[in-house]
């Protein structure tokens, strides 16, 4: 699945080239490692450069550019230029007018940023080159800087108490995405001491670096002779497409938006992280390194970088490419032609599994967003249409026991349980990082709750079709509860209705056959890896799909039992109704409930008689 590419790489050549370059005398053993000088001599390095994983912005940076788009603390488009979160720092415009203007200069942002103790400065997430290369008027730091040395002294916000002429630059580091085995923690080091010319060297473990820009001890390489060949050439095993965990050190640190919150999690593992997806296999990019990214919203990305997103439904329909395109599998056939076989079908899943999971890309995450916005539109839209249906409150009304204390506690415990499960299920539905992280704290914790909330669901669900399953049932009189709309479309007056009316025994149903169906659907995705691709791809599908009917029936529910009847609130409480409510509300259940006599007859202080209840 992985191509390996054997670079050839002359240190001898490399650090003479250095040396005219720089003017710096640099032997075989000092020369720090140059990309540009290496690399670069086969693949086109200006032209690779100009990518944004290494401008971050750098091509558009400008002292007015945040006041073109409205953000007048902005210099560019991308990290580079904006407000940075992570070290809570504002980069320095090009032209200031005193000091106290420059927060963080471009030499500081490099290896002298880190927000904390054992954090790493804002440089080790950038590749090199652009703006880590070349100042805002497109020369190269260290040799301007080496020309100019007063620029150290002046409010150039490049410039400004830098040590460009001794640290170097960074250049792009083509080792950083792919070499395997690459050591980030040892570039950060280098990064931190102010060695930026050197810390490809450590990164790549090709030597080590003593001495240290940022302690006026003038750095060394040391080479690790056995690597090398007889002739001071080096062959390295570079990697095609870059190893995941190289792109983890930067993007999976970061976990904003862009792995799907676990990706090399192994306690909540992402489904491509486990059928081996790569990185490359959603996020390709051709020579010029320009990587095509995600279409969900990040902050620091560019957004004229359009012309490169990719999104879920360029993979997750029946018609893409990555389902319908053919790997190959074998160069010589029986026959002696090419063995191909269909990428989807080589990962596991079937036609009729794929088309089933495209149906959640095209139709259920576009658009159950707005259908349960237009859900709570409409009950807005009935309750001043229609308004509530009041009952006139009677004081010396003694109320009748509508739900025991079981029933109560279920119905408590179902309905805690499924707001945990719809707030935790969309958030990893739609991928709500912000939301995730404010209310769970980690993806770990979210899940936790998740699966904790649906065994509740799952046992609640179990008692509540138990204990209502006989009042659930239909009568001929729900007929005509139905026709006159319950009495919620204007009618005025009485509605037959049981314990139940025709609305409660639908939804008593509707959740009851849905609440299996997601019950069911969701253990089998807490242990997913027991089963086919194709059967995970369809149960997702059906979980999700019928946990927003869910969530829009609760909805419509939540609103009839509570602002639509005033006073049903009560049951939720001491399971008890007033009689008023319960002979409107329900009448053939008030009938039956006097003819047992569990409502009897008493006379009020008037002399009139009304009813006395026992427990019903």
């Amino acid at each position: 699945m992985e191509a390996k590419i054997t670079a050839l790489i002359r240190l001898t050549e490399m650090s003479r080239r250095w040396g005219i370059e720089t003017g710096v005398p640099y032997s075989v053993e000092q020369a720090p490692f140059s990309t540009r000088q290496t690399c670069g001599t086969c693949h086109d390095y200006d032209e690779i450069t100009q990518g944004f994983h290494f401008q971050m912005g750098w091509d558009v940076v400008a002292d007015d550019f945040g006041t073109k788009v409205g953000k007048p603390w902005s210099l560019s488009n991308g990290f580079l230029g904006r407000w940075y979160p992570y070290a809570f720092r504002q980069l320095a415009k090009k032209t200031n007018a005193h000091p106290e203007e420059i927060d963080l200069t471009v030499y500081d942002f490099v290896g002298f940023s880190a927000p904390g103790r054992g954090e790493p400065p804002c440089g080790a997430c950038h590749p090199g080159g652009g703006g880590l290369e070349f100042d805002r008027d497109g020369e190269r730091y260290d040799e301007r800087l080496a020309a100019e040395p007063e620029l150290a002294e002046s409010l150039d916000g490049d410039y400004y108490k830098s040590r460009w002429d001794k640290s170097g630059v960074v250049e792009a580091d083509c080792l950083i995405c792919h070499l395997e085995g690459y050591d980030f923690g040892e570039r950060v080091n280098e990064l931190k001491q102010g060695n930026y010319r050197w810390a490809v060297v450590a990164g790549s473990r090709l030597g080590f670096v003593e001495g240290s820009v940022r302690r006026d001890r003038e750095p060394e390489v040391v080479y690790h002779k056995r690597l090398f060949n007889e002739d001071g050439s080096l062959t390295l095993k570079m990697s095609w497409p870059p190893p995941d965990d190289n792109c983890m050190y930067c993007h999976g640190t970061s976990d904003e938006k862009k792995r799907g919150f676990s990706w090399n999690d192994i306690y909540n593992p992402d489904l491509h992280n486990e059928q081996r997806v790569s990185c490359t296999a959603c996020h390709p990019a051709g020579p010029e390194h320009q990587i095509a990214r995600g279409r969900h919203g990040v902050a620091t990305t560019a957004p004229d970088r359009l012309d490169t997103m990719q999104g879920c439904k360029d993979c997750h329909l029946e018609t893409a490419n990555f389902f319908k395109g053919q790997r190959v599998m074998d160069l010589w056939g029986t026959d002696g032609s090419l063995v191909t076989r269909s990428i989807g079908l080589f990962f596991g899943c079937r036609p009729l599994a794929f088309m089933i999971n495209s149906f959640h890309q095209r139709i259920i995450s576009p658009y159950v967003g707005p259908a349960i916005m237009v859900i709570v539109f409409l009950i807005v839209l009935h309750y001043h249409g229609y308004g509530p249906k009041r009952i006139t409150f009677d004081p010396y009304s003694q109320g009748i026991q509508r739900f025991s204390v079981i029933e109560r506690l279920i119905h408590l415990f179902r309905l805690l349980a499924f707001v945990v499960l719809g707030v935790s299920g969309l958030i990893m539905a739609f991928n709500l990082h912000m939301w995730q992280q404010l209310l769970f704290g980690s993806p770990q914790r979210l899940l936790d709750f998740h699966i904790g909330s649906g065994v509740v669901f799952i046992v609640t669900t179990i008692g509540r079709i138990a204990l209502w399953f006989r009042d659930a049932r239909f009568a001929q009189y729900d007929k005509d509860w139905v026709k006159k709309g319950g009495g919620y479309l204007g009618h005025k007056g009485k509605v037959p209705a049981g314990r139940f009316n025709a609305g409660q025994k639908m939804f008593y149903w509707y959740t009851a056959a849905f609440g299996i169906v997601i019950s069911v659907s969701g253990v089998m995705l807490v242990f997913k890896n027991t089963f086919q691709l194709s059967t995970v791809c369809i149960t997702s599908t059906i979980h999700n799909l019928i946990g927003f009917f869910l969530v829009a029936g609760v909805l419509a529910h939540a609103y009839l039992g509570t602002v639509a009847n005033p006073g049903t609130w009560r049951v939720l409480i001491d399971g008890s109704v007033t009689r008023g409510w319960a002979e409107h509300h329900h009448p053939n259940w008030y009938d039956a409930l006097l003819k047992a006599k569990i409502v009897l007859k008493k006379e009020t202080r008037s002399g009139e008689s009304t009813d006395r209840d026992n427990n019903a």
